[in-house]
């Protein structure tokens, strides 16, 4: 029994000892610097709007208004929109200008950021 403890000492210092020895390899880091190369895209055509032709009709000049869709084939449909609803569509209009105003803002940014 002495010998087999003997045995499990020796051979743990043994382990211990040899894992001393190992050494953890270096870890070199090299830094270099590397250009960028992105290229500058073209910008997207520019928006072509199609003409709308606006009609304000009130009471006073339904009559001629009907009289004039009934001319066209096809067109006795028409939209209507309140006083307040047509403020509307020009408040998102103007949001819309601001939108893409800054978002051409940032591209101007980055494109100059990465140009050399």
């Amino acid at each position: 029994m002495m010998l087999h403890k003997g045995f499990l000492i020796v051979s743990s210092l043994i382990l211990l000892a040899s894992c001393g020895n190992i050494s953890e390899p270096k870890i070199v880091t090299n830094t270099k610097l590397i250009e960028r190369n992105i290229p500058i895209q073209p910008r997207p055509r520019g928006v072509e709007l199609s003409d709308i032709t606006w009609r304000v009709v009130n009471q006073d000049n339904i009559a001629d208004f009907l009289q004039d869709m009934t001319l066209v084939p096809d067109s006795f449909v028409f939209v209507a929109l309140s006083v307040k609803d047509y403020e509307k569509i020009s408040l998102n209009v103007d949001e819309l200008r601001r939108y893409i105003s800054q978002q051409q803002e940032l591209i101007l940014y980055y494109e100059s950021s990465i140009s050399p």
